[in-house]
Formats: structure tokens, C-alpha cells, sequence
């Protein structure tokens, strides 16, 4: 291989290099968005079961009413 061809693949080398390196931050920035997402996700499905829990409760209410 000839110095010139050497320098060559160096360079495609390094260029692969950074684009490896910032592909690595940005799927690290995503995780850190993903868990964000998901602990967003868990509150909303809290607060969901709370409120089906409470419409279960007047539901409820309401049909052991009539039956009296």
C-alpha cells in the first residue's frame, strides 16, 4: 500500500470514527427522552386507573341507590 492510499483509508477511517461518536450521543440523548416518555406514561396511566376507579365507585353508588 502506497503512503497516499494509507492517508486515504486513515481518513475514511476518522470520518467513520465521528460519525460512530455522535450516532452514540444521539442514541444516548434518546434513551434519556424515551425514559422521560415513559415515566410521563405511568403517571397518566395512574391517574386513568384512579379515575376509572372512581367512576366504577359511582357507578356503583348510583345502581345500589336504585335497588333501595
Amino acid at each position: 500500500m502506497t503512503a497516499e492510499t494509507e492517508s486515504i483509508i486513515l481518513d475514511i477511517l476518522r470520518k467513520i470514527q465521528g460519525d460512530i461518536a455522535g450516532l452514540k450521543q444521539e442514541v444516548s440523548d434518546m434513551k434519556v427522552r424515551v425514559g422521560i416518555l415513559e415515566g410521563h406514561m405511568q403517571g397518566f396511566l395512574a391517574a386513568q386507573h384512579l379515575t376509572n376507579d372512581r367512576l366504577d365507585r359511582i357507578s356503583s353508588h348510583d345502581t345500589g341507590s336504585e335497588s333501595l
